[in-house]
């Protein structure tokens, strides 16, 4: 009887790779209201329908925010809510201008470990390998 052949992690630099299974654009409102502090960084939650926790989301808006107002990053805080980081780096409190924002939503396949070996996704697209 064969010995099966098994795939080893040939190196400690290996990086697993997530395949993308889902991608999606929303548009979503800016928080109003809120107010970052002069000289301080602050967050503000939007509802965000049908996201999940592990999902990845890239806030962009239409538009440029207010000066020295910086939108830094975002993440899923919970089922349906979005926080989204600010930067205020102005000697004054400023607040998100109204406008729409474009959420660019990824959500992966469960963890797949490859090692070196070619994977396909259902979408028949290949996935990168890691050298």
């Amino acid at each position: 009887m064969a010995t099966p052949v098994t795939n080893v992690n040939p190196g400690p630099n290996i990086v697993t790779p997530v395949i993308q299974r889902g991608a999606s654009v929303v548009s979503i409102p800016s928080p109003i209201g809120v107010v970052i502090t002069a000289n301080a960084s602050g967050t503000a939650r939007v509802p965000v329908n049908g996201v999940l926790p592990g999902d990845v989301v890239v806030i962009s808006p239409s538009f440029a925010p207010a000066t020295g107002l910086n939108l830094v990053s975002s993440w899923v805080d919970s089922a349906n809510s979005v926080t989204i980081a600010y930067v205020n780096s102005t000697a004054g409190n400023l607040s998100p201008t109204s406008d729409t924002y474009h959420a660019y939503i990824v959500r992966g396949y469960p963890v797949v470990y490859d090692f070196g070996v070619t994977i396909l996704n259902n979408s028949g697209n290949v996935a990168g390998s890691n050298p």
